[in-house]
Formats: C-alpha cells, sequence, structure tokens
C-alpha cells in the first residue's frame, strides 16, 4: 500500500465527493492519500473485492494494513489528519458516546444518499 494511509471514496457522489474536499483541506502534512473507490488504485489495494461492493461505503486503509469501513472508516480518517488528529484522537477514547455518535451520523448520510450508481 505505501507509507501513507488512503481514503477511498465515490468520486462520483455529490455528498462523498465533498466529504473528501473537506478531508482534503484538514490533510496537513499530506498524511493521507486520496483515490475514487472506481480506480486502479482502488482496484489494486482491494484485489478480489466486487465493484459493487467497493462503492457500498467509505474505506479507509490505514498505513498498517488495517481496513475500516463507513463510519469507523470516517473516525479513523479524522485521528490521522494533521488538522483534527490531535484533538480526535483523546475524544474518541474520552467520550463515551463518540464512536455511536459517528456511526449514527454516518449511518444517516449513507442512508440518504442520493448516489445512482450504489
Amino acid at each position: 500500500m505505501g507509507n501513507r494511509p488512503v481514503l477511498l471514496y465515490d468520486h462520483q457522489c455529490r455528498r462523498c465527493s465533498r466529504f473528501a474536499a473537506l478531508a482534503r483541506a484538514l490533510n496537513w502534512g499530506g498524511r493521507v492519500e486520496f483515490a475514487s473507490l472506481d480506480s486502479a488504485r482502488a482496484e489494486a489495494l482491494l484485489p478480489g473485492m466486487s465493484f459493487y461492493d467497493r462503492l457500498s461505503a467509505l474505506r479507509f486503509l490505514a498505513a498498517d494494513g488495517a481496513q475500516f469501513t463507513a463510519a469507523d472508516a470516517t473516525s479513523e480518517l479524522f485521528a490521522t489528519l494533521g488538522a483534527t488528529g490531535w484533538l480526535w484522537r483523546p475524544l474518541r477514547r474520552l467520550i463515551p458516546g463518540a464512536r455511536p455518535a459517528v456511526r449514527l451520523a454516518y449511518s444517516f448520510a449513507a442512508q440518504t444518499r442520493t448516489c445512482e450508481r450504489v
């Protein structure tokens, strides 16, 4: 995979693209790489995964090889980004409802997603 973690998102989904743009803006120091879920890069990083399965959720591949999807991908991304990691890493451990709240918000966003491809 390389040295940097990778955020894989659906670049044809307006909501997903806006989220990726926000993450890019917070990506101080270029810690995270960004790629579309339908790119050759995503296919190489997720071998054997069907096109439909790749597009089913946001994916974050950590530098150590760990893979996260959906809300967990969002949480790991914000823990890694230069602009937010310093705050999010301790908050998600200290605040008992942080992870469930992120999962709830992601679930709502995913259910109201208007992308035609999924």
